[in-house]
């Protein structure tokens, strides 16, 4: 006998039974890797709403920050650009450089305008993470975080929103007792 399902009716119910446990198998599968997978934790602390007028007769712009914190940590400058909207050529390139106080280069990324179809120039998000100065606990270090216009129009001004923070992670349920980071500017 014929039936919609195949020849006995009997294979198409099979088949619709190793479809879904097959995808009941995807399913417990995932759910046992987000199980088994290790927790992890994260202190940090971040100096946020820095802002840098970046243009011709200003160039450059450098801060300092120091970093306190019970362990080893990273540090990460996190940047929105905003281009100036009514130079569309030349555009310059804007660098961030994290450093040690004693100039050796932690870090560097340089970022550059992108155009929309209409060829207006959108904003730009940059971020540049580096390890930290120390390399044993407790930990305290000192960075400078340099931002610099290079090869702008004259009348050029690009708009630098930034943050900088410092932090460490790691693994398993809880962080350690008495973690701590502490992030100052000078």
């Amino acid at each position: 006998m014929t039936t919609r399902y195949g020849v006995d009716g009997a294979s198409g119910r099979w088949s619709r039974l190793r479809r879904g446990g097959a995808a009941l198998a995807v399913v417990v599968s995932a759910l046992a890797s987000i199980a088994t997978s290790p927790p992890e934790w994260r202190v940090e602390d971040s100096i946020d709403g820095l802002v840098s007028d970046l243009r011709a007769s200003q160039p450059e712009d450098a801060r300092l920050f120091t970093a306190r914190s019970s362990h080893p940590h990273e540090v990460r400058v996190d940047a929105t650009l905003r281009w100036d909207r009514a130079i569309a050529d030349p555009v310059g390139a804007v660098r961030v450089r994290i450093t040690r106080p004693d100039g050796e280069v932690l870090g560097e990324r340089t970022a550059t305008v992108d155009f929309d179809d209409r060829g207006a120039p959108e904003d730009t998000r940059l971020s540049l993470s580096s390890v930290g100065g120390c390399p044993e606990a407790p930990c305290e270090a000192s960075y400078r975080v340099d931002l610099t216009l290079v090869d702008g129009h004259p009348t050029e001004t690009v708009r630098v929103e930034w943050s900088f923070t410092a932090g460490f992670s790691g693994d398993g349920a809880h962080q350690p007792d008495g973690a701590f980071v502490e992030l100052t500017e000078e």
